[in-house]
């Protein structure tokens, strides 16, 4: 009644995976290594994904996604005094070259925590989702058996949570 508008939100979903064997990425697509601070791709996938009505009030700007040379250099450091292996992949459309999506998986290699993992997905590439979720699982019970994962998706990223969701994420 006063004009606030509901543009965006978070899920936090959770899943204590079972064994799972990787899928075989999708024809169509080709995948790569993201490397950590490879900010440009993940911001011009950003760009492009977000919708409208999360730009109108939250705009995507380089420097959400831009790391400072300090940052860089202490970044891994404070992973490694973690126990935290983190891994990225991107997933591009071989006929177009477009970005389809990304994963990010951080991985333990210490006693305790949750494995954090990260979802983007191109609006349209449902398949290549379910191909990313499982993928994600799959490097976790490799590496971190017994390890719950933790994903935070933006709601507006609909076909991730559903795949997520179909996958055993609550």
């Amino acid at each position: 009644d006063l004009g606030f508008v509901d543009y965006t939100g978070n899920c936090e979903m959770e899943i204590h995976p079972v064994e799972t064997e990787a899928l075989p990425l999708p024809e169509g697509y080709t995948e790569e290594k993201l490397e950590r601070f490879n900010w440009k791709v993940r911001y011009q996938h950003a760009l492009k994904i977000t919708p409208e009505q999360v730009v109108q009030f939250s705009p995507v700007t380089e420097k959400d996604f831009r790391i400072g040379f300090f940052l860089r250099l202490i970044i891994p450091k404070l992973e490694k005094a973690q126990g935290i292996n983190r891994m990225a992949f991107i997933v591009y459309e071989k006929d177009t070259g477009k970005i389809a999506g990304r994963i990010t998986v951080g991985l333990r290699n210490r006693p305790g925590g949750v494995v954090n993992g990260f979802l983007r997905l191109t609006p349209g590439h449902h398949e290549l989702g379910k191909y990313l979720v499982n993928k994600m699982l799959s490097l976790s019970t490799t590496h971190n058996p017994d390890r719950r994962i933790s994903l935070d998706l933006p709601i507006w990223q609909e076909d991730a949570v559903s795949v997520a969701e179909r996958a055993g994420f609550t």
